[in-house]
């Protein structure tokens, strides 16, 4: 398993392992697309974490034209920790894994332990 993260110095941005199969990840919800056009730039399969709102954007629209988008769903909202280690209890969004190439069909549904 390569594990690479911007606090150890591998800016997603520039740093490419040698040797990897897929992307796992938590990205910033800012600047969502550049993170997409990234992912897709490998062709490798991925799963993103992202705000379901963001369906309603055009770029997953235009990003996932000719690509399957495929979402892996849960039946709650997902809950984060924030950077200093405090839970963030009110999240007022929805999450799911936008992924490609990832799933074994377009949209799963899962129940979501907490």
């Amino acid at each position: 398993m390569v594990f690479s993260h911007i606090e150890t110095g591998q800016d997603f941005f520039s740093y490419e392992p040698k040797q990897w199969d897929v992307i796992v990840s938590n990205p910033p919800f800012s600047n969502k697309r550049k993170y997409f056009e990234r992912a897709l730039s490998f062709n490798k399969p991925f799963a993103l974490i992202m705000t379901n709102t963001w369906l309603n954007d055009a770029a997953p629209k235009q990003l996932f034209k000719h690509k399957e988008l495929q979402l892996l769903m849960f039946d709650k909202r997902m809950e984060f920790d924030r950077v200093n280690g405090e839970y963030a209890s009110q999240i007022t969004f929805s999450s799911s894994y936008y992924c490609w190439n990832f799933l074994p069909k377009s949209i799963i549904m899962k129940e979501l332990n907490k």
